[in-house]
């Protein structure tokens, strides 16, 4: 995995259907539950912040919270 400097995600390189695809990893700080997000080598980071963002994760200086947890 990746480290992208300044967000809170890692980028995982792998094969999909024998083609290589970069994905985006979001993993909870809290509880380790990750969302995974395909295909994202085009698209900026920060915008891809905000994707998961809007699919309800919060994100703060430990890293992000999946949507259950930022519930809790």
């Amino acid at each position: 995995m990746q480290v992208v400097k300044g967000q809170p995600y890692t980028l995982r390189h792998t094969t999909v259907d024998s083609r290589p695809v970069t994905q985006a990893v979001m993993a909870c700080s809290a509880c380790g539950a990750e969302q995974v997000r395909g295909n994202t080598l085009h698209i900026p980071p920060d915008q891809l912040t905000q994707k998961f963002v809007k699919d309800g994760w919060r994100i703060g200086s430990r890293g992000g919270l999946c949507p259950a947890c930022a519930e809790a």
